[in-house]
């Protein structure tokens, strides 16, 4: 069964996706506007989702996510990871005027060090 931390993280995904591309292949002036305008909504709904994720489980204390259980443990290490990904997208669609300053002072040392980690496991094995 999949979390709710879980599911919030995979629809900030699948929106952040959709507030990156529309295109209109009309040529026509108005179809431009109204592409224009889809794509603000829609980068609109993605920026609320993913601040509302961080609000709600980013523990600046910890600079790590918590678990959806709410019992102060950490978030798994893939929640993390497709969180980074909704950051990432959303430091993109925004060109860099939101969510930037959590990826340099929080999220890129934290997947630093687990890659780290995970490297010198392999080499081990």
């Amino acid at each position: 069964m999949r979390s709710k931390l879980a599911w919030c993280v995979s629809a900030l995904v699948v929106l952040g996706a959709a507030g990156c591309s529309v295109e209109s292949g009309a040529g026509d002036e108005d179809a431009d506007v109204q592409a224009d305008a889809l794509q603000s909504a829609d980068n609109q709904r993605a920026d609320t989702a993913l601040e509302t994720l961080l609000v709600k489980y980013f523990s600046q204390g910890d600079d790590y996510l918590k678990n959806a259980s709410n019992d102060g443990s950490p978030a798994g290490y893939w929640i993390f990871a497709q969180t980074f990904d909704a950051v990432l997208d959303g430091v993109e669609r925004t060109h860099g005027a939101h969510f930037g300053g959590l990826v340099g002072r929080s999220i890129a040392p934290r997947m630093r060090a687990a890659g780290r980690e995970a490297s010198s496991t392999t080499r081990r094995g």
